[in-house]
């Protein structure tokens, strides 16, 4: 099941975070670009599950993380939910 965003322009930090609850499933994340076309190496595929009980865990891509070349454009994140709760997500620096 998928999950869509509004567009907005990416302001803060470098990675996205969750609050959700997939421990007996997963949670996945896409960021598209303003034509809503997938990001390369920011799509589903490369997306690592994350099968988590957390109220701020970041999401990880098998490539990088870090989403700071998107500072400043407009972006929509696609959510890929099995067997899970989405409570929030955000945008920010990485927890010290």
């Amino acid at each position: 099941m998928g999950v869509g965003a509004e567009p907005a322009t990416h302001r803060r930090g470098p990675e996205l975070w969750l609050n959700a609850d997939s421990w007996r499933g997963q949670v996945r994340a896409e960021i598209l670009d303003a034509d809503g076309s997938s990001i390369a190496r920011h799509g589903r595929d490369e997306c690592v599950p994350a099968v988590i009980d957390s109220i701020d865990e970041p999401i990880r891509w098998t490539h990088n993380a870090d989403l700071s070349s998107l500072l400043g454009h407009t972006v929509s994140i696609r959510f890929h939910i099995l067997r899970a709760e989405l409570y929030g997500f955000w945008f920010c620096d990485t927890r010290s």
